[in-house]
């Protein structure tokens, strides 16, 4: 872009682009912790167990041919293997 000034062309440089904002996440995700699950899960069965094989939890899927995981967020306690 030039502009005329009274004493001739100037050369003016483009409009500063700010970027968008990448400080502080908003939401910080929660720590989970995925570990191998033996044996079947049950009713009993304490916090979510994960069937990678057909991506689905426990008990809308009841057989996982692949084994299957169990995940333990942060806030949840120790978990028991059964």
């Amino acid at each position: 872009m030039f502009w005329a000034w009274p004493y001739g062309y100037a050369y003016l440089p483009p409009p500063y682009y700010y970027g968008p904002d990448y400080g502080v996440p908003k939401e910080v995700m929660p720590a989970i912790y995925v570990e191998k699950f033996d044996g079947e899960p049950t009713p009993q069965t304490t916090g979510e167990v994960f069937c990678p094989g057909k991506y689905a939890y426990y008990p809308d899927v009841r057989e996982c041919p692949g084994g299957w995981q169990r995940i333990i967020r942060e806030s949840d306690g120790p978990a028991d293997s059964g």
